[in-house]
């Protein structure tokens, strides 16, 4: 794909899953520019390695590129892209690349609906503190690194977005399934292509040899696992159930985090302490384990490396921590997520009263698709905020708006409210009382109210 190549444009750049590629490429000598619209602590570090970043989209940003990689959300408007074809470079998706590198790599990809970049992060800490040096691409900031790149050897790991479907063409020598859900519904359509195309791509990497990680108690990766009749593959199953290959046992959720016992095939494997809070997450610790202890790391070293492992900018990110409040962040876009979400607060604040949630959907078609779904999940809070929805790249889709998902709440005690994102802050600093927990929601730029928000609770009289 790169033969004879040496100066590549990404077009995106600035996306986390694009900025890792970028680095991965610096990092082995290639000329790396790329372009976006807006600066982040992300093309910060870009620039920090090297790599040319213009704050625009514009056709001489191309410059004497040898090749154009870009992102999904990028369109054949886009000036470069127009120069790169004019020029007849060679054009290159996120994806394809991406596969690319795991063709030439012993790699270990993290796939699925929800919880490719904790488990992807949390591998990359341990395989750290096991001193395997590996080259990450995680798709969040590190808490701990402040990066989402991690510059090593031969060796990587990476989370595989499905929602384009460039994964299913991978062949990753380790793969995990976190969990398959009703997602991406613009490129798949429904659940039952969504399950079949699973199958296709698993029976693939089965017959290839891929060593296959997956959650026991997702029923969805459950069935598509026992549609492998024959394989070459080694399929190692966790979860909280004791007939997984890896599980958990004597669980205990503290105020600040989680901590249990770890067992493989019946025999004790030791006790894990983890910073992160909730069931979904000490599934989460357990893919990383799994992988970890299958890949011939020492115990000790798994424990070091969730040990010190502090989360991920935007996956649940506490904000503002006080007694009598809590402000948190997350990335949460998904009814599955927030659902999950939801359930967090009551571990942080013991005196909770009310669960007030703050949501931004991302884009259209995850609205139109399932608007009842959010409606469900957002009921669980005490008061709900809704604002615009967040297009990405995507155009606006005729009758699809918030008032979609506003109209699907069943419950007429349920506060509803619908807000400009630049007045929620006011709006809900005065609302706020003591024992409330405020969650802000989304994969879009509704983290911008955040500083402003936890500014006027603490400045609230």
């Amino acid at each position: 794909m790169l033969k004879n190549i040496k100066k590549i444009h990404f077009v995106g750049i600035g996306g986390v899953g694009m900025s890792g590629l970028a680095l991965y490429l610096a990092d082995r000598g290639y000329a790396v520019s790329g372009s976006d619209i807006c600066e982040s602590s992300i093309t910060k570090n870009l620039s920090l390695h090297g790599i040319k970043f213009f704050k625009t989209h514009l056709s001489q940003n191309v410059g004497a590129a040898e090749a154009l990689v870009y992102s999904p959300c990028i369109t054949d408007k886009n000036p470069e892209i127009a120069c790169a074809k004019q020029k007849d470079l060679p054009m290159i998706k996120r994806g394809e690349l991406l596969n690319f590198i795991l063709d030439q790599n012993d790699s270990i990809a993290i796939t699925g609906s929800h919880g490719k970049t904790t488990t992807s992060a949390l591998c990359s800490c341990i395989f750290i503190a096991g001193k395997r040096k590996p080259t990450a691409m995680v798709g969040g900031e590190l808490n701990a690194y402040g990066t989402n790149y991690f510059s090593g050897n031969s060796l990587v790991i990476t989370e595989l977005d499905e929602s384009d479907g460039t994964f299913l063409e991978s062949n990753p020598t380790n793969i995990v399934i976190t969990n398959i859900d009703k997602e991406h519904l613009d490129y798949f359509k429904n659940m039952q292509t969504i399950i079949s195309k699973f199958k296709v791509y698993l029976k693939k990497l089965s017959d290839n040899g891929s060593n296959i990680f997956y959650n026991i108690e997702d029923k969805t990766s459950s069935l598509v696992i026992k549609s492998i009749k024959k394989t070459n593959s080694k399929i190692f199953s966790y979860g909280l159930k004791k007939t997984a290959n890896y599980y958990a046992t004597d669980i205990i959720y503290k105020q600040w985090g989680t901590t249990f016992e770890v067992w493989k095939c019946g025999k004790h494997l030791g006790r894990i302490n983890s910073n992160l809070m909730a069931e979904f997450n000490v599934r989460n610790v357990l893919a990383a384990v799994a992988v970890a202890v299958e890949h011939g790391l020492n115990f000790a070293d798994i424990q070091k490396g969730v040990a010190n492992f502090k989360g991920v900018k935007r996956r649940f990110e506490v904000k503002l921590k006080r007694p009598d409040i809590l402000v948190v962040e997350d990335y949460a876009h998904h009814p599955t997520e927030i659902k999950v979400v939801l359930e967090i607060p009551k571990f942080y604040l013991k005196n909770l009263k009310r669960t007030i949630v703050i949501f931004q959907p991302h884009r259209f078609s995850r609205t139109k698709f399932l608007a009842r779904d959010f409606a469900e999940a957002l009921s669980l809070a005490d008061i709900i905020v809704l604002t615009d929805v967040y297009p990405a790249f995507e155009k606006q889709i005729r009758g699809v708006g918030i008032d979609l998902i506003a109209k699907k709440f069943k419950n007429p005690k349920k506060e509803v409210l619908v807000l400009d994102k630049n007045k929620i802050p006011k709006a809900i600093a005065s609302l706020a009382k003591k024992g409330d927990a405020i969650l802000v929601l989304g994969a879009g730029n509704i983290n911008a109210i955040c500083d402003e928000l936890v500014k006027r609770l603490i400045n609230k009289k």
